[in-house]
């Protein structure tokens, strides 16, 4: 084991400051891991879209048949991304 030898600074305060940094960089580089990794979305189902464009469901089901929403599914369960949802949206002139 290797010593070190400190002048002029207090073993335990440089320990302390040494401990902070190192946690403060790892929690940095998590928080970054994470927000980067894999970015959060809300699903909605066909009657949260439906209501969301205040709309009926088959117009919903008509729109993904044009490829104007996409869909996601589980099982005999439909999901739609909302971030997806609101991209969807047109400017009109």
């Amino acid at each position: 084991m290797k010593q070190i030898q400190l002048i002029g600074i207090d073993p335990n305060d440089y320990k302390n400051d040494l401990v902070k940094e190192i946690t403060e960089s790892l929690l940095k580089s998590l928080t970054n891991r994470i927000s980067t990794d894999k970015p959060t979305t809300d699903l909605l189902s066909i009657d949260e879209v439906a209501e969301y464009f205040k709309i009926h469901k088959t117009t919903v089901w008509k729109w993904c048949n044009e490829g104007k929403l996409i869909k996601y599914g589980i099982g005999a369960r439909v999901y739609f991304k909302k971030d997806e949802v609101e991209e969807a949206l047109i400017m009109l002139n």
